[in-house]
């Protein structure tokens, strides 16, 4: 297989250029992972050790879950929000063209030239996905998501979780996080998991006062549109730095015209 060999100053300018979309690209992915830990470290503090703002001056009282500050209440999870269950694509529904089908594999790699594609015609509202969305991965992996790879499809075996009014997908992406150990526990089948719709009512969570909620909110919202942005971001590097390789490697760009 001929392999195109340019002169080395110029394999070596190539690669000063990718290193930069490197760099840039591990740069974003740390503050994601940074990003990622604030938000969950502020729920675990508030909602967990119970060491929220005013903490001192709220007594704990018994719960099903132990004791819970005084005022909070326990929730089945079926009690915060729906869970509206993907589309069941079949494989001639897989295409190149249209908005992605989201899967288990999109939930951890993102979008990618692989991801099939879907023009979205026919297919009701409620499967459309979007930046923020919260996904409840129920078969296999059993884990939820904070979707930040844009407009969507979303398949079978995931859950698109629609918080009830007056509580954020904020609150409930980061208790379904606490919560996925118990769910786990309830899970099904010897080599592939899955969770039973009937958990959501045997897993709870203890639920904080409205006030304390949107206080958490104020403070994890702009955390999660900051995730949204950089992951946009990285995705954006990416696509551009896998644009440019075979164009510098065929001659087709003048590396030695790009400004360092």
């Amino acid at each position: 297989m001929p392999v195109p060999l340019p002169p080395l100053p110029i394999q070596r300018r190539i690669a000063s250029i990718l290193s930069a979309y490197d760099e840039l690209i591990e740069n974003s992915q740390r503050r994601i992972k940074i990003l990622e830990s604030m938000a969950r470290a502020l729920y675990r503090e508030w909602f967990v050790q119970f060491r929220f703002p005013g903490h001192q001056s709220v007594p704990l009282v018994p719960s099903p879950l132990g004791e819970i500050p005084e005022g909070w209440e326990v929730r089945p999870f079926s009690g915060l929000a729906s869970y509206v269950n993907g589309y069941a694509f079949k494989p001639d529904d897989w295409g190149d063209e249209g908005k992605p089908i989201i899967k288990i594999k999109e939930l951890k790699a993102g979008v990618t030239a692989d991801t099939p594609r879907n023009s979205g015609d026919g297919i009701p509202d409620k499967y459309n996905i979007r930046d923020g969305d919260v996904l409840f991965s129920w078969s296999a992996d059993l884990d939820a998501y904070l979707w930040m790879g844009g407009e969507g499809l979303l398949n079978q075996h995931l859950f698109n979780v629609l918080p009830f009014d007056g509580v954020s997908r904020a609150y409930c992406f980061h208790s379904l996080k606490e919560a996925m150990p118990r769910f786990r526990a309830l899970s099904l089948g010897a080599t592939m998991h899955h969770i039973k719709r009937s958990a959501l009512d045997q897993v709870a969570t203890v639920v904080p006062p409205a006030a304390l909620r949107k206080r958490f909110e104020g403070f994890v919202e702009p955390i999660h549109e900051q995730l949204i942005a950089l992951t946009n971001e990285v995705q954006t590097l990416r696509r551009t730095r896998d644009l440019l390789l075979p164009r510098m490697l065929s001659g087709q760009i003048d590396v030695e015209a790009i400004a360092p």
